[in-house]
């Protein structure tokens, strides 16, 4: 049981760290269209909590939105994210929005884990898991701020 457990931490500390690699690739520019939308609907939240948009869940959008404010806060800037963020440059909101986004993608190998488990037990589980801690796409998505890797 102890190993398993150890086994599944070095998965997902394993995973964590292909996933938050070079977060910034390709900032300032937009590589990642999606990202726009769910980005700029995070920063409009301090105006109305609803994101007025119904093509992605919004949970992900909220989260960044906490993240986004959290880090405002934690710099003791009081302005408006619109504001904080016309004047800096919306990238370092994107590099914010894919960290959530690989906290997410993280997060989801000890879910795979938990959830094959109980289906289908702990070796099966541990296969799960170590493939999701390796799989390219999955990798990949966890690298932009959209809600592909939290699917």
């Amino acid at each position: 049981m102890k190993s398993r457990l150890l086994l599944l931490l070095l998965l997902t500390l394993s995973g964590g760290w292909l996933r938050y690699q070079n977060l910034d690739f390709g900032l300032p520019g937009l590589y990642r269209p999606d990202e726009e939308y769910l980005v700029s609907r995070a920063i409009s939240f301090e105006e109305d909590l609803n994101p007025n948009f119904a093509v992605y869940p919004a949970l992900q959008m909220y989260v960044q939105a906490a993240a986004l404010q959290t880090r405002s806060w934690w710099n003791k800037d009081t302005r408006p994210l619109s504001e904080k963020f016309a004047a800096e440059g919306i990238h370092t909101a994107h590099l914010s929005g894919r960290e959530v986004a690989a906290g997410f993608g993280t997060l989801t190998i000890p879910a795979i884990y938990w959830a094959a488990s109980a289906t289908y037990g702990p070796v099966a589980a541990l296969a799960s898991a170590a493939s999701m801690t390796v799989a390219t796409i999955h990798v990949r998505e966890s690298k932009y701020a959209t809600t592909d890797a939290a699917a």
